[in-house]
């Protein structure tokens, strides 16, 4: 194997193969193969920590059903029968399909970094339309932190300085955002001066488990909740009125908090008076404190509006800026962008739709995605697509999207590929990560990066995309971020 030294111990820094926020591992290779991951503890964002599905990394690197080498169809699409052939009459079948294609579109995971910049030069490229899916769609609570905060990124929420925390639905110790990152800062906030976790949701989730005070809000009701308290706050002045005079005349004036008083809601989100009103205090009297939304709080219909309203909450007490509040984080490179935007579930829907009338693409290429599993209904995207002329589906794993494909791709693992990402969110500071090669790939697997750099000059000519391969991308944005543009090779 290529990176051994027979019989030691080689160890990588690269990117957390499972997970989009911005993690980092080292990994342990013996002998060219990868044997245990373990947390980067010179990286700010994890430091040193990991969660299951980075300890599951290995798993999936040598999972005995990853996708070996490419196929097409044996029979009639989606039949499950396949013929294996070599990359290059992949190549050729794929570039002879795009190259005269009248329409072409994307869709991929939330790719991020370098690999997000390929694939979006790629489609613009051939004219093409790029859609992001993403099971759990987080473009609720994004909309939300741009109707309250004005900002388009992630803030931080200082947990690790707060006196107390308000989570609405956001399971951060679980899966919801950065939980790696969240789980260190609620360690520290419990060290110390011991701050106090309310956790109010629907159902109880691995946070509302660790929580001082777990509280049940009805569903879709969290919204009403986050406005009965702030009503407590402002009607108490347990805040100065300078404090939260301009947030309050924002959305109507008090008369409008009045509508959300505790006696006047309490049937409606389930929560009795003495409950907001005991929160409400707590909140004050505890600051620095944070509150937040996610989760099952935003999937609903006025999800937009019960996120707008738990950010409210830190408005009223005045928590922008400060230590245990609510931080900005800066915005990522320029040419290291964070994780693409998804396409909301209602686009999803409505391009569904659309295909399901005809208006197909001449080529669908699905990469590191499966809408067929995920956009069900009347008709799924499974049936949709019925009527695309040429579906390509790479992934490292069979599915239900890339079962239906006319062109089958083996995608490399992440522990096989270059690449690089900007932390979101991030902890109040500028993180950028990068993503090495800890092994050689064990089957005829390529990058989806290289695949698209591949294919660029062969359809639009030499010069096409600025790079020949994701190494070259990668380190060109590195250059470029560390002001060594022109640096050679050394």
């Amino acid at each position: 194997p290529e990176h051994s030294l027979p019989g030691d111990s080689v160890w990588f820094a690269t990117a957390d193969a499972h997970s989009n926020v911005g993690n980092s591992v080292v990994v342990r290779t013996v002998d060219g193969r990868a044997k245990k991951v373990e947390g980067n503890p010179a990286f700010p964002i994890n430091q040193g920590k990991t969660d299951v599905r980075a300890q599951a990394a290995v798993q999936s690197l040598y999972h005995p059903d990853r996708i070996k080498t490419p196929m097409i169809p044996a029979g009639s699409r989606g039949d499950g029968r396949y013929e294996e052939i070599t990359w290059e009459r992949a190549l050729d079948i794929l570039g002879a399909a795009i190259g005269p294609a009248g329409s072409f579109h994307l869709v991929t995971s939330r790719l991020t970094g370098t690999e997000a910049r390929v694939a979006g030069a790629f489609a613009d490229l051939v004219g093409g339309d790029h859609l992001v899916y993403d099971p759990v769609e987080s473009g609720t609570f994004q909309a939300a932190v741009k109707k309250i905060l004005g900002v388009d990124n992630t803030p931080h929420f200082d947990i690790a300085n707060a006196g107390t925390v308000l989570s609405f639905g956001a399971d951060f110790l679980g899966t919801w955002g950065s939980s790696v990152m969240y789980s260190q800062a609620y360690s520290r906030m419990r060290g110390g001066d011991r701050g106090r976790l309310t956790q109010l949701e629907t159902r109880m989730s691995m946070t509302g488990a660790s929580a001082d005070n777990w509280i049940y809000v009805k569903p879709g009701q969290e919204g009403a909740l986050a406005l009965s308290i702030a009503q407590v706050i402002v009607a108490e002045a347990l805040v100065h009125f300078d404090v939260w005079r301009d947030a309050v005349a924002a959305i109507g004036g008090v008369d409008v908090l009045e509508q959300y008083a505790p006696d006047v809601v309490a049937e409606r989100t389930g929560v009795p008076v003495a409950t907001v009103q005991e929160i409400a205090r707590e909140f004050v009297d505890r600051q620095p404190g944070v509150a937040f939304a996610g989760g099952p709080a935003l999937a609903q219909t006025n999800g937009l509006d019960s996120g707008a309203a738990v950010l409210f909450l830190n408005l009223v007490v005045g928590n922008l800026g400060k230590a245990g509040g609510v931080l900005a984080n800066p915005t990522a490179p320029a040419h290291i962008p964070w994780p693409l935007p998804e396409t909301p579930f209602a686009d999803w829907r409505s391009y569904t739709d659309d295909l399901a009338a005809g208006a197909v693409p001449d080529v669908l290429f699905v990469y590191d995605a499966d809408p067929a599993y995920g956009i069900p209904g009347n008709p799924g995207f499974a049936d949709a697509i019925a009527g695309v002329p040429f579906v390509v589906g790479m992934s490292s794993f069979m599915n239900e999207t890339v079962g239906l494909a006319d062109l089958i791709l083996p995608a490399t693992h992440p522990f096989e590929a270059w690449g690089d990402f900007a932390a979101d969110p991030g902890p109040g500071s500028q993180v950028v990560g990068y993503q090495q090669p800890v092994t050689t790939p064990w089957n005829d697997a390529r990058s989806f990066g290289d695949v698209l750099l591949t294919l660029a000059p062969e359809l639009k000519g030499a010069g096409a995309l600025p790079w020949a391969s994701m190494h070259e991308a990668v380190r060109a944005g590195a250059e470029k971020l560390f002001g060594m543009e022109g640096a050679g090779a050394a």
